[in-house]
């Protein structure tokens, strides 16, 4: 793993842990095994460190969404897909949720209807 993985790993938790606030650069450097200097050699700032950390989250839950909705067969499988990622989605960012939800599960049974 490069450090550059390992700082944005570290990053990641960091946020889940503390939020973007309170996460440090100190901190960071530390959770990767490298010092502040090595991590200003990746990355200016802090800005520079979580924006590139969200980044990744935003890629790797877009690859993770086509992948999973092209497996469903058929257009209602599909949207059923999309809606229960977009539903889990809100908590990918380590900015919106501290840990991640259980991903939701499909319902064999219709709603019941209100009369």
């Amino acid at each position: 793993m490069s450090v550059r993985d390992r700082l944005l790993d570290a990053t990641v938790e960091s946020l889940q842990e503390h939020g973007i606030r309170r996460t440090t650069v100190a901190q960071v450097a530390e959770r990767a095994g490298v010092s502040r200097a090595w991590l200003y050699r990746h990355f200016p700032d802090k800005a520079a460190l979580v924006g590139a950390a969200l980044i990744r989250l935003d890629e790797a839950f877009w690859d993770d969404a086509h992948q999973r909705i092209a497996k469903q067969h058929g257009i209602a499988a599909q949207v059923t897909e999309a809606v229960l990622l977009s539903r889990q989605g809100s908590c990918r960012s380590p900015c919106s949720c501290a840990s991640r939800s259980p991903r939701p599960t499909r319902s064999s049974s219709a709603p019941a209807s209100a009369t």
